[in-house]
Order: C-alpha cells, then sequence, then structure tokens
C-alpha cells in the first residue's frame, strides 16, 4: 500500500510539472534563488525602486558649500549657475 502511495504521488508531482509547463531545474533554481540571494538593505531596495541616481562627487561638493555658505550668511559670495537646456520652439 505504500508503495502505491509513493508511486501516486510521484505521479502527481509529474502531473503537474507537464501540467504547468514548468522544469523540475527551472523549479528548483527559482526555490534556490530565493533562499540564497543576501538580503538587501533597506535603502537599496527604496534606491531601486525609485531608480534615483547617486550624485557625482562634484555635484555634492557643490551643494555642501552652498548651505554651509547659506547658514553662515556668505552665499552671495559663491553662486553657481546650472545649465538649463532651453526648449526648441
Amino acid at each position: 500500500m505504500s508503495t502505491l502511495q509513493l508511486i501516486a504521488c510521484i505521479g502527481m508531482i509529474a502531473g503537474f510539472f507537464i501540467l504547468l509547463k514548468l522544469s523540475p531545474m527551472e523549479f528548483t533554481g527559482s526555490v534556490f534563488e530565493k533562499l540564497t540571494d543576501k538580503p538587501k538593505s533597506l535603502r537599496d531596495e527604496v534606491s531601486e525602486f525609485t531608480r534615483r541616481k547617486k550624485k557625482s562627487y562634484l555635484r555634492r561638493e557643490l551643494a555642501e558649500v552652498q548651505a554651509i555658505l547659506k547658514v553662515t550668511g556668505r552665499s552671495a559670495r559663491f553662486n553657481v549657475h546650472s545649465k538649463v537646456p532651453q526648449s526648441s520652439r
């Protein structure tokens, strides 16, 4: 009786693979891929979701300098104009 149940179970599993058009290698690959991936940090997931690009080093430095000058009241000494593309009409 136990052998008959084992054969029925194997047949059902094989039938599900055939019915879903899925190979056993694809199934095990997708299952173990989720288990072996390193967990991402929340910051990485958010940046991946929003697809924000990290500012270049120069832009970060300029923003920091502008913030410091603004706090100290010297923002008039250092004024950076960004290039704004003109729209074609």
